[in-house]
């Protein structure tokens, strides 16, 4: 069995190469991108079990990213990401389909709880 394909959208180098290095060497495929244009143009889009995607980056927000994913059949599962979290930013998350909202620094295993209910 092939391992689910996981992409990692953050504008942030740090925190894509990071996280993309975490979802590694757990096992999982994982393709990074630095903006939701280069996402949304990836031939493999179809195939992409999860997105994790940062919420403020520049020119596409994740919300926007998340809205085009949710039109997909099926939508692909998106797990949003800030480093400024608000009660109600997560509630908009979830209304507009998110399967997950997490903070800024989370922790590996949040991150792995998350990906657990979701693969």
């Amino acid at each position: 069995m092939k391992p689910p394909l996981i992409y990692v959208l953050d504008d942030d180098d740090s925190v894509r190469i990071a996280l993309g290095s975490f979802l590694r060497s757990l096992g999982f495929k994982v393709e990074t991108f630095a903006s939701g244009r280069q996402l949304l143009a990836s031939d493999q889009l179809t195939l992409v079990s999860c997105v994790i995607s940062d919420v403020q980056m520049p020119g596409m927000s994740g919300f926007e990213v998340l809205g085009l994913l949710q039109q997909m059949t099926p939508p692909v599962p998106v797990v949003l990401l800030t480093a400024f979290f608000e009660e109600s930013l997560k509630q908009k998350a979830l209304a507009a389909g998110a399967s997950a909202f997490l903070s800024k620094p989370f922790s590996s295993a949040e991150m792995l709880k998350v990906l657990e209910t979701l693969l």
